[in-house]
């Protein structure tokens, strides 16, 4: 059963049963005309960092967010990906703090490799989570730590320790230009 769920309090429950993730994303969609905390109805700011990378060759737009402790991705790209069910981990429920204060439970996850910049490959895992407009994939703290992440926030510079060679990635700058390091 997928039920997609916002209370008062701005707690939005996001629960999916894996053959249904298409009708969710649709449900989920809907759901963000109505509740204006929900992530869906938020769009990535210019101070930040976005990679561009893709996961099953489909292209993603990935946020980098150092006070995410884990990583997430948007269900619309899990079901852009075509995964079979047996491929979407069913996962400890865990509360979600956003930046507002409201808060999204999650409980589905998936393991795939990203591939960012030259086709540089990183293990990970994703909790699956409705994300804000323009953001397919947020990159938390477990992935920076994971390959050694340095970032340079005035230049927006990025480089990630992969494979034991320190490599500079595909950033996004804020006029939506690719630009290589």
């Amino acid at each position: 059963m997928t039920s997609i769920d916002a209370t008062p309090d701005s707690i939005i429950s996001y629960t999916c049963k894996c053959d249904e993730l298409g009708h969710a994303v649709t449900r989920f969609q809907n759901l963000d005309r109505h509740h204006p905390t929900c992530p869906a109805n938020r769009a990535i700011g210019d101070n930040s960092i976005t990679l561009r990378g893709s996961i099953n060759g489909i292209n993603l737009d990935i946020l980098l967010d150092s006070g995410a402790t884990i990583s997430f991705i948007s269900p619309n790209s899990v079901y852009r990906m075509n995964l079979k069910s047996t491929d979407i981990d069913k996962i400890p429920e865990i509360h979600v703090r956003l930046g507002d204060d409201s808060s999204v439970i999650v409980n589905t996850a998936i393991k795939s490799s990203l591939f960012l910049g030259n086709h540089h490959e990183l293990q990970l895992t994703f909790c699956i989570m409705p994300l804000a407009r323009g953001c397919d994939v947020i990159l938390g703290f477990d992935a920076m730590v994971k390959y050694d992440f340095t970032l340079h926030p005035a230049s927006k510079r990025v480089t990630a320790l992969i494979d034991d060679t320190r490599v500079n990635l595909t950033y996004i700058s804020a006029e939506n230009d690719v630009i290589s390091t």
